[in-house]
C-alpha cells in the first residue's frame, strides 16, 4: 500500500471516532437537559399547585423565588417557558 492511502484511512477512521464522540456528547448534553427541563416542570406544578404562581407573576421574580427557595433543584431558563401542554392559561404570562 501507499503511505497516502494508509493516512488518508488513517484520518478516515479518526473522523468517525471524532463523530461517534460527539453525537454520545450531544446525546449526554440533551439527556441532562431533558433531566432539568423536567425538574423544573415538576417545581412549577407544586408551586402552582401550593398557589404560589399566580396567574400574573412576572417572569423574574418567579426566579427569584425559586432561587431563593431551592436554588440546587433546578436552574430556570432565561426567558418564560411555553407550557402549552400542562399550563394553557400562562402561556408567556410568567
Amino acid at each position: 500500500m501507499d503511505q497516502l492511502e494508509v493516512f488518508q484511512e488513517l484520518m478516515k477512521e479518526l473522523e468517525k471516532e471524532e463523530a461517534a464522540a460527539k453525537v454520545t456528547e450531544r446525546e449526554a448534553r440533551l439527556r441532562t437537559e431533558r433531566k432539568h427541563r423536567e425538574a423544573f416542570h415538576a417545581l412549577l406544578q407544586e408551586r402552582r399547585a401550593a398557589g404560589a404562581v399566580p396567574l400574573r407573576l412576572p417572569w423574574r421574580k418567579f426566579v427569584k423565588t425559586v432561587a431563593e427557595v431551592d436554588p440546587c433543584r433546578c436552574c430556570p431558563p432565561r426567558h418564560p417557558p411555553h407550557f402549552k401542554p400542562s399550563f394553557p392559561d400562562v402561556n408567556g404570562v410568567l
